[in-house]
């Protein structure tokens, strides 16, 4: 009888060592009301392999339709006298091939800033030019932890980290929130952090906003890797033996 009140105390005991402490799991647990300046720049920085649609328009159109790539559609399919816009693609010297002006470097600019370069080119052959860049493959990735890991793809590059997470689903709960790898490759140089969102402070680290081909990482918490070392249906086994020693000791009574 005896080692069967032990088997029963241990068990509990696992049962209650085995409960998720609230400091391991809540986001920015010390953040506090109020305003506060943004300290980091969420624009981004165009590199190769970016692919970006440019699309050049004026309010009296003329000469416009040289500016934009087009190219016929397939004559057997449904809409046979529409045109798709191509789409450019940065190559490795950081160079776009536009038509008319020729080649153009806009690799390590922003947005805004290949906007006003290619307006400032056109600007020689079009009367007030209107320029549209969109970045088509603004992509990251998210492994690990998180209920839905994979690569995703945004067509706003103002993304936070926690815009990233949420995208994925969240972490479950056997992510760590304390130890949230970032791996950052902008072409010339890769970076690497730590991140702890339990803590506020990562909302001012460089890593807060989410870069091109960014990586993020969210390693297991202690429990889930301790557990893996043992069989998953573990605790299986131990409700089905908990419940034949229940039936055996009120057998025995």
């Amino acid at each position: 009888m005896n080692n069967i009140r032990l088997f029963i105390f241990l068990i509990s005991l696992i049962i209650i060592s085995s409960c998720a402490n609230k400091k391991n799991i809540l986001y920015l647990q010390d953040f506090e009301e109020g305003v506060s300046k943004i300290s980091q720049n969420y624009e981004n920085r165009l590199q190769a392999d970016d692919i970006l649609n440019i699309m050049v328009s004026s309010p009296d159109q003329q000469g416009v339709q040289s500016f934009n790539l087009y190219m016929q559609n397939n004559p057997q399919s449904a809409a046979p006298n529409q045109s798709i816009m191509l789409n450019y693609t940065i190559r490795k010297d950081g160079t776009i091939e536009f038509p008319v002006i020729g080649k153009i470097k806009i690799s390590e600019l922003t947005i805004l800033e290949t906007i006003a370069l290619l307006k400032q080119k056109l600007s020689v052959y079009i009367n007030n030019p209107v320029i549209v860049v969109e970045w088509i493959n603004f992509k990251f990735t998210i492994l690990g932890e998180v209920n839905k890991p994979g690569q995703y793809r945004s067509q706003n590059e103002r993304v936070t980290l926690l815009d990233a997470l949420g995208m994925a689903g969240d972490l479950d709960i056997y992510g760590q929130r304390k130890n949230i790898m970032l791996i950052r490759d902008n072409g010339l140089e890769r970076k690497s952090f730590l991140i702890d969102i339990t803590n506020k402070k990562f909302i001012d680290s460089e890593a807060y906003y989410i870069k091109q081909n960014d990586v993020i990482i969210v390693s297991p918490n202690n429990p889930q890797i301790q557990a893996s070392a043992f069989n998953r249906n573990m605790p299986l086994y131990i409700a089905v033996a908990s419940t034949i020693i229940s039936v055996i000791v009120l057998l025995t009574r």
